[in-house]
């Protein structure tokens, strides 16, 4: 008969597991919504790999992934949290399969913009991208709480003389021709209202009129990087803007045709989201007369960095400054550019 007592063993590798963890490099908190590919390359070394699948980090930034097999991994972060950018390489990981490991890696991002905030004209200027950054983030109100006043900020961040030449893009009613004229004890050599709102446009002649002034040039139609006929959310008031769903359509132009080779020395640009377009479309007579600009910065959230990145490639010498001013909530974000 057979050995009936003998004992039979198995021996088994215990599988292990990986936790993916995504945090703010600047307060450490965790970061929701990162997308992270994992790669299994079966051995201890290689090149591209098996992609097992493509996670996303929780509520508390992490993902973890159980029950994997000896070899080596390849995490790699695909996809950002909201507004954050990828800016860290992948990791390789090796799990030996001789314990039960439980490896952590950790994938620490600045918000997006870190870099772009080094390049601001000043602290104040940081501190502002910094406090929206968070606001956005966070929806905490407390990083709404540091403003500053327009008309202080006109004054101190731009100087004025007699012969200047405004463009007002988006010149609503003549209010902010009239703040222009404040600044500038009402000298100037010409002036630019662009307006497509029939009823704005009709508040803006009325008050040009009533104010005699002359060497002004009002256009009805809308700004944009090219001329063109795009439909428009004709509102009566300060929301008119171009867009898909807009029941009207409208003529629109660009700053470099409107101002043709005349000079100009101060551009305000508030154009209900299409400011990037504006700029665009002024590119030829921005770099060439290298104007002070106002320039709207919160119609869209990639505003705060699109901006900037797009007037420093037409003048790398330009200084920005980034304001925000009382409104809750977080509008009325204004770059004020300068040499």
């Amino acid at each position: 008969a057979g050995n009936e007592n003998a004992v039979k063993i198995w021996e088994n590798r215990p599988l292990s597991a990986l936790v993916v963890f995504k945090y703010d490099e600047k307060t450490g908190a965790a970061l929701q919504g990162a997308e992270f590919q994992i790669r299994y390359l079966g051995g201890t070394s290689g090149t591209g790999g098996t992609v097992i699948g493509t996670y996303t980090t929780s509520e508390n930034g992490s993902i973890i992934l159980t029950r994997l097999k000896a070899g080596t991994y390849i995490v790699e972060e695909t996809k950002a949290s909201p507004f954050y950018s990828v800016d860290t390489p992948p990791q390789t990981v090796l799990l030996s399969g001789k314990d039960q490991d439980v490896v952590t890696l950790r994938f620490g991002n600045q918000p997006y913009g870190s870099v772009l905030i080094k390049k601001l004209a000043d602290d104040a200027s940081r501190q502002v991208m910094e406090d929206i950054l968070r606001y956005k983030l966070t929806g905490k109100l407390e990083y709404l709480a540091r403003t500053t006043d327009r008309r202080q900020d006109l004054e101190t961040l731009f100087s004025f003389g007699e012969e200047e030449s405004y463009g007002d893009l988006g010149a609503y009613n003549g209010d902010t021709l009239r703040e222009f004229l404040e600044l500038t004890g009402g000298h100037y050599e010409h002036l630019y209202g662009v307006e497509p709102d029939p009823k704005n446009f009709a508040k803006l002649q009325k008050f040009v009129e009533e104010e005699q002034l002359g060497r002004c040039t009002l256009v009805p139609d809308g700004i944009w990087a090219q001329s063109a006929a795009l439909p428009f959310a004709a509102r009566g008031g300060r929301m008119s803007s171009l867009e898909q769903g807009g029941k009207k359509e409208v003529k629109v132009t660009c700053l470099d045709n409107l101002v043709g080779d005349r000079p100009l020395t101060c551009v305000k640009m508030d154009v209900e989201g299409v400011e990037k377009e504006a700029l665009a479309g002024g590119a030829r007579v921005i770099r060439r007369c290298r104007p002070k600009m106002l320039l709207a910065g919160y119609h869209h959230d990639d505003d705060l960095w699109e901006i900037p990145l797009e007037v420093w490639n037409l003048v790398p010498e330009y200084r920005i400054h980034l304001r925000r001013h009382p409104y809750v909530p977080c509008w009325e974000i204004n770059f004020f550019v300068t040499l």
